[in-house]
């Protein structure tokens, strides 16, 4: 029967010359093999038994190492690998999973905070570099000093300069083992500026905004509106003020926060806003001259009023227009070359014409009837 001693010996150039082990079956397999065979010529660890020695600091679930020795833990015996003197529940760094809130009511994930490594990871031995530790340990160039540890065995808080010093499911960043589970799967999140935790966890920042200072905002004039940042002198959905939209098909847009037509080039053809659409107060016989002004009679709206063209009449345009239901505005009577404006009562003299007594042109200009 070989000696505890070679059979510890054998344990660990077994796992040496087998590689790197994977995450998940370092500390329960090839731990479980190396405590096993340590203890083979007792089939367990009896507690208080000098020939089953602690492994690196390890001893059998159930088991805690005491100067070196696996010896028992009160109501506890399942065969797996486990730590001696773990540090208690309330030493241990959060890991980001428990949120605390705001005053907004905002959920932040408490930081990883540094810890000293777990004297099981750690076999006393100072080093420049991997070359001057055991088998199964790394050079943790992080620690002060520099010393060996034991891989995938540093806990979240852990100092550590590369993955292989943490535990499987950790990652080593900015120096410590760290869960990453910040805000979902970030090791570390900047609250300050990030666009999708601005602030807090899943508070993403407005399209075409920014973060600033933890605050989800928009930028230059823009002004955030359903989410979404937006200038309002000239968005169309959000014309002046949020949710004032521009009717579509009408031809309007938002210019500088009101809600108008185009501006064009040439006064006299500019449009103006009428029950939600563009006219030409000009020209419209509905809107003449005002939105809802109506000309009457079939006549045209021109520089806005209501036109109406009488050849060869005696009348006035006063009892033009009043035919049509209009007051008189203005009133012009036409014979060739000759024109004259008249009072509205008046009738074009029929003896301007040519040949005499024949009757001139009256083009009377009427009031449209206001909305």
């Amino acid at each position: 029967m070989r000696s505890p001693t070679w059979n510890l010996w054998h344990a660990r150039e077994v796992m040496r010359r087998s590689g790197p082990p994977s995450a998940t079956a370092l500390q329960a397999t090839c731990l479980s093999l190396l405590l096993a065979a340590a203890c083979s010529d007792k089939g367990a660890c009896p507690p208080g038994d000098q020939d089953c020695p602690c492994v690196a600091g390890l001893c059998l679930t159930g088991f805690t190492c005491r100067d070196d020795v696996c010896v028992p833990v009160p109501g506890e015996g399942s065969g797996e690998p486990t730590g001696a003197d773990q540090a208690s529940t309330t030493d241990a760094p959060s890991t980001g999973g428990d949120p605390t809130d705001d005053a907004s009511g905002c959920a932040e994930p408490s930081p990883i905070l540094p810890r000293s490594p777990d004297p099981a990871c750690l076999p006393e031995v100072p080093c420049v570099d991997d070359s001057n530790c055991p088998s199964g340990h790394v050079c943790n160039t992080v620690s002060s000093p520099p010393q060996c540890a034991l891989l995938y065995c540093g806990v979240a808080g852990t100092p550590c300069h590369a993955d292989s010093i943490c535990e499987p499911g950790l990652r080593c960043h900015d120096g410590l083992c760290n869960p990453c589970t910040f805000c979902g799967d970030r090791c570390s999140v900047d609250f300050s500026r990030d666009p999708v935790h601005c602030g807090c966890c899943d508070n993403p920042i407005p399209s075409e905004g920014a973060c600033i200072d933890g605050v989800p905002s928009c930028v230059g004039n823009d002004v955030l509106c359903e989410g979404v940042c937006v200038d309002l002198s000239t968005d169309p959905s959000n014309c002046g003020e949020c949710g004032r939209s521009v009717p579509s098909g009408t031809g309007m847009e938002c210019v500088n926060g009101e809600i108008r037509c185009p501006i064009v080039d040439d006064p006299w053809f500019q449009e103006s806003v009428c029950d939600g659409t563009c006219v030409r107060l000009n020209f419209d016989s509905q809107n003449c001259g005002a939105c809802g002004a109506t000309c009457l009679g079939g006549t045209s709206c021109s520089s806005g009023y209501c036109y109406r063209q009488v050849s060869g009449t005696a009348d006035s345009c006063d009892s033009i227009c009043g035919g049509l239901g209009m007051d008189c505005a203005y009133s012009h009577a036409y014979c060739g070359n000759w024109n004259s404006a008249l009072a509205c009562h008046q009738e074009a003299p029929g003896s301007i014409c040519s040949p005499v007594g024949s009757r001139n042109i009256m083009v009377c200009r009427c009031n449209p009837i206001p909305a």
